[in-house]
């Protein structure tokens, strides 16, 4: 048999050499994302979140609450422990939304490395390490339709307001808006709320059931409280509305959760 030049030999070897060092090492790509290092320096976003507990506005750790932050690129979350703190690391620097995710609690105020942004967010420009203490209160929903008394039909865009203790007109402090069918969602802070609508061309009107133990006055007359626990979602609070009204004035504003 015919043997094969000394130089043709050591190619081969040579070549099958380099094809099982590439199996056992892979593609040079799948060992980039691995580190750290590849995606920059990060950093922490700590803080403790405080829960006001009753109307004289003691403070509690609020315990079991999701805080999110995310951006375009990034998405990340924390869970209160028992003291109230959370820490999410491991955030690239740059910008985030700092978000509570909780049917149970709301954003109410804060103090910190932080600005509010849209829509009960906080807005970090996240350099090493942002600290803060956010302040929630409890909430719960109430939800319902408002229609026409005489006829049944819906009223869309009617403004439905909560008001406290006997300072009902013009100062609400949860306010929503009716939908094409009537009916309305409303997050509110957890306690007794009577429930104010108003529609242009109706009369102003009052909930006029009885889903709480306690009342109010406006007008001369006794409306009942609605109560709403944190984490609730008090149902079927519809009210009717009679003609008769005229324009909506724009004497009261709302003021959202």
């Amino acid at each position: 048999m015919d043997r094969l030049p000394s130089g043709i030999i050591v190619g081969i070897l040579i070549t099958a050499t380099l094809l099982v060092v590439q199996a056992c090492v892979g593609p040079e790509k799948a060992t980039q994302t691995t580190t750290a290092a590849s995606v920059g320096p990060t950093g922490t976003i700590v803080g403790t979140v405080v829960e006001h507990t009753d109307t004289e506005r003691r403070k509690q750790p609020a315990i079991g609450v999701v805080m999110e932050a995310a951006n375009d690129h990034v998405l990340r979350q924390a869970t209160t422990d028992s003291n109230g703190h959370f820490e999410i690391g491991g955030l690239p620097y740059g910008t985030y939304s700092l978000m509570v995710k909780s049917d149970e609690y709301q954003l109410s105020s804060f103090t910190g490395q932080a600005k509010k942004g849209m829509d009960d967010s906080l807005v970090i420009e996240l350099v090493s390490r942002a600290e803060l203490t956010i302040d929630v209160h409890p909430v719960g929903t109430i939800s319902g339709k408002i229609y026409d008394s005489d006829t049944g039909k819906p009223i869309p865009k009617a403004g439905i307001s909560t008001f406290s203790g006997g300072d009902l007109i013009p100062s609400p402090y949860f306010h929503t808006t009716s939908g094409s069918d009537g009916t309305f969602q409303m997050k509110v802070e957890a306690g007794e709320w009577p429930i104010y609508v108003a529609s242009s061309g109706y009369l102003h009107g009052f909930y006029s059931g009885y889903l709480g133990k306690s009342h109010d006055t406006a007008y001369g007359r006794t409306v009942p409280m609605i109560i709403v626990r944190k984490g609730e979602t008090v149902r079927n609070v519809d009210i009717g509305l009679v003609l008769g009204g005229g324009p909506l004035k724009a004497g009261w504003l709302p003021r959202t959760v």
